[in-house]
């Protein structure tokens, strides 16, 4: 075509054919390709159908279940159940993940070996759950009534796997650690017929009652009642050579104090531990007016080996170092060290029988929801620091020190400043009691248990206050916690409304906002004017708690932020301290304190110096690094205290009185 010509008609139609062609294909590419790509990729496969809710149904039949605990040596408990099963098909089977009370799923499933199935006399075949681990599904077959199960427990054998249980002169058998179970029932609706074999010429002690020993000669088998399973995990037995078993009390309900030893010689000052105990039932029988348990044992395992803590609503587990209770020159142990235990004595009342609704759970795969974690620890830890002292545990400077560093580590929560108290309920689960970088910015589980106790303790204040003295947090105990007289293992729940409306029956005040705003709100330090309601104020003075002896740990917590083992080895250091400023971390060693080499009454020496000079130069390594640190303090040695507010009533001093008049109902 040459210039200045239009152009041939066909020829233009046929370019546009083409265009149009191309813009369709296109449009059918657009469209058709995210498809043929998508379906390329990884698609999700459907997830396994959830395990059984549970019913709050009878679960047919008693599973007998057996343990032979005579495989001390090799930490070994062989366990047989026979598990009555109706209908054939497929049935689930659980092993416990979590415990009541203990916050978290701690059951040590990784020590279940062993498992097989059998169904008159034939091998049946098992497969656990994809997602849910605890759970094992079992396709029984026709016309089976009764499964056979056998497996191990494999106790740790040193503390690298595990709290040890089990050593070749006792053990604690805790039950929720030994069984398979059936999905889909509540635990109160499974009964069991336990029994143990025991290794020869071995004891034991507990709360179960009914234990018959077999007859025969040379086995040593106890056979217990049929009973339901919640009530069987709640009763811990303690095994061994060497048992001891001391009546505290008969009324209102027998209290035994139950003591397993490597020797008889670690017995022989057990009788004057005794009287603190002896003397802790009037106070704790008068502080809730009354005793839901039917009877209750006091455990403790005496050993350098086995460990074990825990609550229950007939007992508790309790350990301490072998020689404890053995006369010694050398022996700094004092009944203070054993205050733990009024701890877990409390939890029979605040946590067991009384829980908060969210905490209670149908079965032992249910997760707990630890919202009201500041009640079940924070309101115990205050109770049991109040008893511990009514009792005679604790001595005036014991108290001094509990109180004074209670409120001192409001002082370091940095943490509190992003991450508030309700929030740290959640940590039980969450850090799951791991070790943590800088646990004073991240906050753990154990901050709702002191500053719940903080809490607590103003709450005991402003009920004097308001009342002019007429009532305390006691008649909360008896009012919200009391009532349940020989109930044995009920487990009563509440709310945190209903939790309100007992206090203000008490006392008249507005506790939601005084909760929520300790709760909810955010700030380093928040509850150290706590203390000062009950007539007292913190201090720091250089004074050192008798607990700290020179050559011991130093707790620099309050001057550097830091504190440092015998070695020099530093295991904390505080989020925003002078240590920290100085990029001091946790797992660094101290070499050299100001050019000399390292030893704690140096570092005290220069502390102190450095209150009229220049900083701390230290020189400080991890592993085959070095690095200098210069630490800016000026402050001296510091240590908290309690100091008396004269114009304040002394009602710390009126909250410990141990309670003369009787109030048991």
């Amino acid at each position: 075509m040459q210039i200045g010509q239009r152009p041939h008609t066909r020829n233009l139609w046929g370019w546009t054919k083409v265009v149009i062609l191309n813009l369709l294909a296109t449009a059918v590419l657009t469209e058709v390709l995210p498809a043929q790509v998508q379906s390329s990729l990884p698609q999700p496969i459907p997830l396994p159908k959830p395990t059984e809710t549970p019913k709050d149904m009878p679960y047919p039949g008693v599973v007998e279940l057996h343990i032979d605990a005579t495989d001390v040596l090799r930490r070994v408990y062989r366990i047989r159940e026979l598990m009555p099963v109706v209908g054939h098909g497929m049935h689930t089977f659980l092993f416990p993940e979590w415990t009541p009370g203990d916050h978290a799923p701690n059951e040590p499933l990784e020590k279940m070996a062993g498992l097989i199935i059998t169904a008159k006399g034939s091998r049946v075949h098992w497969i656990r759950d994809t997602v849910d681990v605890h759970a094992f599904h079992v396709d029984v077959p026709a016309g089976v009534t009764q499964l056979e199960m056998q497996y191990e427990y494999l106790g740790s054998t040193g503390p690298d796997t595990g709290p040890v249980l089990i050593t070749p002169t006792m053990l604690d058998l805790q039950w929720q650690s030994v069984i398979l179970y059936p999905a889909g029932h509540f635990i109160r609706d499974v009964r069991y017929h336990p029994s143990v074999t025991l290794p020869s010429g071995w004891a034991y002690l507990t709360s179960l009652d009914g234990g018959v020993t077999a007859p025969q000669p040379g086995e040593n088998t106890v056979t217990f009642p049929t009973i339901a399973l919640d009530a069987l995990i709640d009763q811990p037995v303690m095994a061994g050579r060497y048992l001891k078993q001391i009546v505290l009390t008969e009324t209102p309900a027998p209290v035994r104090l139950d003591v397993a030893a490597e020797s008889p010689e670690n017995l022989s000052a057990l009788s004057e531990v005794a009287k603190h105990f002896v003397a802790l039932m009037p106070q704790a029988n008068r502080l809730f007016g009354s005793h839901h348990y039917d009877h209750y044992d006091h455990m403790l395992f005496l050993s350098d080996e086995l460990s074990t803590y825990f609550e229950h609503h007939r007992s508790g587990e309790n350990s301490a170092p072998a020689n404890f209770l053995k006369p010694s020159p050398n022996s700094t142990a004092t009944a203070a060290d054993l205050s733990f235990i009024v701890h877990g004595y409390v939890h029979s009342w605040n946590g067991m029988y009384r829980r908060p609704a969210e905490m209670w759970t149908p079965n032992l795969n249910t997760p707990e929801r630890d919202s009201m974690l500041w009640v079940f620890e924070g309101l115990t830890d205050y109770w049991a620091d109040v008893l511990s002292f009514r009792a005679g545990f604790y001595s005036h400077d014991n108290i001094d020190e509990q109180f004074s560093g209670l409120a001192a580590t409001m002082t370091l929560d940095a943490g509190a400043d992003w991450r508030s108290l309700e929030d740290t309920n959640n940590d039980a689960v969450i850090l799951a009691r791991r070790p943590a970088s800088w646990p004073s910015w991240q906050r753990n589980m154990f901050d709702p248990y002191d500053s719940g106790e903080m809490i607590w303790l103003e709450a005991d204040a402003i009920i004097r206050q308001e009342s002019a003295g007429n009532r305390s947090l006691d008649d909360f105990a008896r009012s919200f916690f009391g009532g349940g007289s020989d109930s044995g293992n009920v487990t009563k729940t509440y709310t945190f409304d209903a939790m309100l409306a007992s206090l203000t029956a008490v006392q008249p005040y507005d506790w939601h906002s005084f909760f929520r705003s300790h709760l909810d709100d955010y700030g380093q330090g928040r509850l150290i004017h706590s203390i000062e309601r009950t007539g007292y104020q913190l201090v720091f003075t250089d004074k050192s708690p008798g607990s700290s002896p020179p050559s011991g740990p130093l707790d620099l917590a309050y001057s550097l932020g830091m504190r440092v083992s015998p070695s020099g080895a530093i295991y904390a250091v505080h989020w925003g301290g002078p240590a920290f400023n100085a990029n001091l971390t946790i797992g660094e060693t101290i070499v050299s304190v100001n050019g000399k080499p390292y030893a704690p009454g140096v570092l005290v020496d220069a502390i102190r110096a450095a209150e009229s000079s220049g900083p701390l130069d230290l020189v400080v390594k991890r592993g085959r690094w070095q690095h200098p640190a210069s630490i800016i303090w000026k402050g001296g040695m510091r240590y908290p205290h309690l100091k008396r507010l004269p114009d304040n009533a002394p009602l710390l001093d009126e909250i410990l009185d141990p309670i003369s008049s009787t109030v048991v109902q």
